[in-house]
């Protein structure tokens, strides 16, 4: 169990170095005074993701030791703690889906109000013109 745990440490470490090398300048810097909402949404997703892909491993390893040592009630905790991952994931998986979906109806109540827009303009000139006409 140690040396798992330590795998995850180390695993843990490489991903946040690997993130912070190749991310935009923007997201990479620690300096920067702001940090935009959408920003802060993709470190808390890539973090609860890690998370949730740890307790996955984490239920695996367990699982597999009670099979080593034949202890029913350590298979079940490890398959318990693998639920809880596959749960979690799912939540991360459900919130992606609500924001691109959030993202949808904003862009179309944008055209729909661009188009609004031009029709009321386009509804105002031939007034004026008919205003005009007579």
């Amino acid at each position: 169990m140690r040396q798992l745990k330590t795998f995850v440490i180390i695993l843990f470490c490489t991903l946040s170095f690997t993130f912070v090398i190749f991310a935009p300048a923007s997201q990479a810097d620690p300096f920067q005074a702001e940090v935009t909402l959408s920003q802060s949404y993709y470190f808390m997703g890539f973090f609860d993701r890690f998370k949730a892909k740890s307790k996955q491993l984490e239920g695996q390893a367990q699982e597999a030791k009670g099979k080593l040592t034949n202890d029913k009630a350590e298979q079940l905790k490890g398959k318990s703690k693998q639920l809880q991952g596959d749960t979690m994931e799912a939540s991360e998986n459900t919130g992606d889906a609500v924001k691109k979906t959030g993202k949808t109806v904003e862009n179309t109540i944008d055209e729909t109000s661009e188009n609004l827009s031009e029709s009321f303009n386009a509804l105002g000139e031939k007034l004026q013109k008919a205003m005009e006409a007579q």
